[in-house]
């Protein structure tokens, strides 16, 4: 885990995503290896929102419930919980996800990096594909209150 801990300090996303698939394969195989096991597995569920690769998430998720070894954890469960409405797009809800739990620090760093990460890709995109956007459209979809958000920055 200490390995993690430094790709996640270095926000090496890819890097940190490859590490902790080679923990999983470690885990398997050895069973000294699952005392981190419930941080673990939030932290490669968050890995695979931030690389974008939420099809990882949902097979990770799967294997895991075939095993039947899925830890029953409300981290993991929070973790899962934003990789699916990620993929469904329900940003509102996304916010209130990311809110909805007291993450442990290591998890709660990524976390505030998925955060943002969204948030720029949705301002790229409302960049790209709107010339106006309506304050109750831009605090859905970017999850600040009215306050936070600056005018003409997201095109408001």
């Amino acid at each position: 885990m200490e390995n993690i801990a430094q790709l996640i300090n270095s926000k090496d996303y890819l890097r940190l995503v490859e590490a902790c698939e080679d923990f999983e394969l470690q885990i398997a195989n050895d069973s000294a290896a699952q005392e981190h096991v419930e941080e673990f597995y939030t932290i490669l569920f968050i890995a695979y929102a931030l690389v974008n690769d939420l099809n990882a998430a949902r097979f990770l998720r799967k294997r895991l419930l075939a095993r039947n070894t899925m830890p029953h954890n409300a981290q993991i469960d929070a973790a899962w919980r934003i990789c699916v409405v990620l993929w469904q797009r329900r940003y509102p809800d996304f916010y209130e996800a990311l809110d909805a739990f007291q993450w442990c620090p290591l998890v709660l760093a990524l976390i505030e990096d998925l955060r943002e990460s969204v948030r720029a890709k949705l301002t790229e995109l409302f960049q790209k594909s709107y010339t106006l956007i309506d304050v109750p459209t831009a605090v859905k979809y970017f999850g600040l209150p009215e306050t936070d958000l600056i005018p003409g920055k997201l095109y408001i």
